[in-house]
């Protein structure tokens, strides 16, 4: 029999797969999970248990929303409630509130619309596009005033030219005849039209009088021509993509060209115009392309990397580039190459770093795209190969909190979260699962923003806040609110501000008894923490929940559960590996950080409670009692016995703080 220590230092790849239990050789194994629930890994591979959810609002009558972010500043930053018809405004962490109402301003989608919309920034302007609509502009007016309007092109994006010289044009002040072919029919109504002879012109038609007459809204005169263009965007062929990219606006996808790009001129976003007025062409006119592909492949996304468009489409991954590597792109140097051959999902990518992180188009694998060292071409890794399972039935949106964890975050079908802390250079790439508190508890969207100043000197005062749609069942109906992560346990936090529960409220004052303004969560079973004593079983009712005893400072929503799992460890025996070999836990040390009350033991369903309070008068038996505690926490295994793998489980369940800085297990080994 063998006695050893085996000491855990960094979790720094979350939870893997079960396909790799049997990789005990691999660093994935060794600074791996089994089970890594509601918690995320940190950048030097710590654990950290993941803060309550913050109830911001409902829904709009309880709607189907998506949430887009709108960056102004690092001081002034929205969350846009897009809901079937309209747009609702939130900022620092609550509604955005104009004349006693939340501010909202009409918006074209449907329900069925929201998931599809696109969007891109530019300072004070968005843009968002949907392949049913003219593209969109919200403009930043002042701190509580927008505006929304249909995009104002100075110059359409225009179509291939006429490739048919026997359909020619001629215009007389606006009235347009065709002296050979029948090309008008209804359709033309609404669509602009551009026509050479000496100089471009262009005008909308109005009206089709015939096959061979239309009627534009510009006085416009032009001799007879075969050279002329439609404009590509119009009713039921709008853009599904947008994006900046080197001072140019980018629109992508039509249905008539789903494999298609246009950009704007340089610096002039509402001009696309592809030449000069004489026909000349210039570096800083318009440009469009098209993805030449075997099949139609429609494009998926767009992002910009490396000076270099980056294109996701159906069958892979392209780039868009100069064909000068000494010069930018320009109508004359524009090519497209496929990078690599993973197909995209319909999901916006995420930039992190100097990688690219998109789903496949089942949209249950996560790669990462990156330029290759020394070579003008970028490979794609799978970074969930070690934790295939962790994306379940596929992600459908994500979402990157850079600070302070530097966290991906993918909404699953099935509502939950998936979570990836990514830093390369530190090698921490750990995944973890995510369940919201409440009965059938589902992600619906999700975003961040920076989070509002906090004004404390010495603090990070540019963490960033996801902000969560979640549909719950609450009473028996369904029930939609937008909430926000809270801020992650720190330095500064004290026990009683801590806040570990979802959909919550924090409420101050002195010596309450009842609680009012639990509307959201009427006939719920909640939690609290009660000037930083942990109280279970509040049930609100009208809004309203009594509390035990009068407090000062309460935390208060609906509990969730932390917890982990250990991998099976080869730590060795006196011949060779110690896999499938007895082995018997007598002896964990937990090395915590700031944290308070934990349960442990050989599995989830055998769990008792860790000394924390003897670990801390052990400490420093003269100071007085601490109400989280940084250190070492032991417990004596004494249930389990022997086994043929290594087990250690642990679960925080009430609304306390945890962080986990390793694990120091002391164990027997048989030798056979």
């Amino acid at each position: 029999m063998a006695r050893l220590t085996i000491n855990q230092s960094s979790f720094s790849f979350g939870e893997i797969s079960p396909l790799s239990y049997g990789r005990v050789n691999v660093a994935a194994h060794r600074q791996g999970l089994k089970t890594c629930r509601n918690a995320v890994v940190g950048a030097r591979g710590e654990l950290h248990r993941r803060p309550g959810t913050r109830f911001v609002a409902a829904t709009k009558n309880n709607n189907l929303a998506v949430l887009i972010p709108f960056r102004y500043t690092a001081d002034k930053a929205y969350m846009i409630e897009l809901g079937p018809g309209y747009m609702r405004f939130f900022t620092q962490r609550a509604p955005l509130m104009v004349a006693g109402a939340i501010y909202e301003l009409p918006a074209p989608y449907s329900a069925g619309e929201l998931a599809d919309v696109r969007f891109a920034q530019d300072a004070d302007v968005l843009f968002l596009v949907h392949p049913n609509h003219a593209p969109q502009r919200l403009q930043r007016l002042s701190d509580t005033s927008f505006s929304l309007e249909d995009f104002p092109f100075n110059s359409p994006a225009w179509d291939t030219q006429n490739t048919d010289p026997d359909i020619k044009l001629v215009v007389n002040s606006g009235a347009v005849t065709a002296t050979s072919g029948t090309p008008f029919d209804a359709s033309w109504v609404g669509r602009s039209i551009r026509f050479f002879d000496t100089a471009w012109q262009h005008g909308t038609v109005t009206s089709v009088i015939s096959s061979t007459q239309a009627q534009l809204d510009q006085s416009i005169t032009v001799t007879e021509t075969s050279q002329w263009q439609r404009n590509a965007f119009y009713t039921g062929n709008y853009p599904s993509q947008v994006l900046f990219h080197e001072e140019r606006l980018v629109f992508a996808a039509t249905a008539s060209r789903p494999q298609t790009f246009w950009m704007s001129q340089i610096a002039d976003f509402q001009n696309f115009a592809p030449t000069e007025d004489d026909g000349s062409v210039v570096d800083t006119n318009a440009i469009s392309g098209t993805m030449n592909d075997n099949q139609i492949n429609k494009i998926h996304w767009l992002a910009s990397l490396n000076a270099n468009l980056l294109v996701g489409t159906e069958s892979g991954v392209w780039v868009v580039r100069s064909s000068n590597s000494s010069t930018g792109l320009s109508p004359s140097s524009v090519i497209a190459r496929r990078q690599h051959a993973t197909a995209s999902a319909a999901v916006p990518p995420i930039l992190i770093g100097d990688s690219l992180m998109f789903l496949n188009r089942p949209q249950r694998k996560l790669y990462s795209l990156r330029l290759d060292n020394g070579v003008d071409h970028y490979s794609a890794l799978d970074e969930s190969l070690l934790a295939d399972h962790i994306l379940g039935s596929g992600g459908t949106r994500m979402a990157y909190q850079e600070s302070p964890h530097g966290l991906l975050w993918i909404a699953r079908r099935d509502g939950q979260l998936a979570c990836l802390s990514y830093d390369v250079s530190r090698e921490v790439i750990g995944w973890s699962r995510h369940d919201l508190g409440g009965t059938a508890a589902a992600v619906e969207s999700l975003a961040a923003i920076p989070q509002p100043n906090t004004g404390v000197e010495g603090a990070d005062t540019s963490p960033d806040d996801l902000w969560l749609v979640v549909s719950r069942q609450v009473g028996g109906q369904t029930q939609r609110f937008i909430e926000h992560f809270e801020s992650y346990w720190s330095y500064e936090s004290t026990l009683d501000q801590a806040f570990f529960v979802d959909a919550g409220l924090s409420f101050a004052g002195q010596g309450m008894t009842t609680l009012t303004g639990l509307d959201h969560l009427d006939g719920e079973s909640l939690v609290a923490l009660v000037d930083g004593e942990a109280v279970s079983g509040l049930v609100p009712s009208g809004g309203a929940v009594a509390l035990p005893q009068a407090a000062n400072q309460v935390q208060i929503g609906l509990p969730y559960a932390t917890q982990g799992e250990i991998l099976d460890i080869d730590a060795g025996g006196d011949d060779g590996s110690a896999i499938g070999k007895p082995r018997a836990i007598f002896e964990v040390n937990f090395r915590v950080w700031r944290s308070w009350q934990l349960s442990a033991g050989p599995s989830l369903s055998t769990l008792r409670p860790l000394a924390f309070k003897e670990a801390a008068q052990d400490q420093d038996p003269d100071l007085p009692l601490p109400r989280a505690f940084s250190g070492l926490v032991r417990q004596k295994q004494d249930e389990g016995g022997w086994r043929r793998r290594t087990n250690l489980a642990w679960q925080q369940s009430d609304p306390y703080p945890f962080t986990l800085l390793s694990l120091t297990l002391r164990l027997s080994s048989a030798g056979g």
